[in-house]
């Protein structure tokens, strides 16, 4: 999920999400996004510790790195780019957000013109919470 998240940042950004030169560079530059890990945290992520120099850093969010992100975008990248990998969206939860609320409307077609049905199924579709497709 995670690197899916970092695939939506990427292709929204039109470049790397998280340009580092080394993995400890870049995993300041995630800190400069989402700010400093937690103790619990960091023992979700295991190694990630050993990486930390004691920067005391406010996240900056996802909108400075990308400014011209749509709030869905964003809002989408804040529930899924979290440090613990038991806190990100994920399955059906994931699916039912409404970045991906498209998806699930009846006939809608995709830019190239096929249905979106032809991607997800109707079984899909019925494993999705009801409220949150039934908008």
């Amino acid at each position: 999920v995670w690197s899916g998240g970092c695939v939506l940042g990427e292709i929204t950004k039109g470049s790397i999400l998280f340009p580092g030169k080394n993995a400890k560079h870049q995993f300041k530059l995630i800190m400069d996004a989402l700010g400093n890990p937690n103790e619990t945290e960091l023992m979700d992520m295991k190694a990630a510790s050993l990486m930390i120099d004691n920067y005391d850093i406010a996240p900056n969010g996802f909108r400075s790195i990308l400014p011209y992100a749509s709030e869905e975008t964003i809002n989408i990248l804040q529930r899924i780019l979290v440090y613990s990998p038991t806190k990100r969206l994920c399955g059906k939860v994931l699916l039912s957000d409404p970045f991906f609320q498209e998806l699930f409307i009846p006939n809608k077609r995709r830019t190239n013109g096929t249905f979106v049905s032809n991607v997800i199924t109707l079984d899909d579709i019925q494993e999705i919470p009801y409220v949150l497709i039934n908008f």
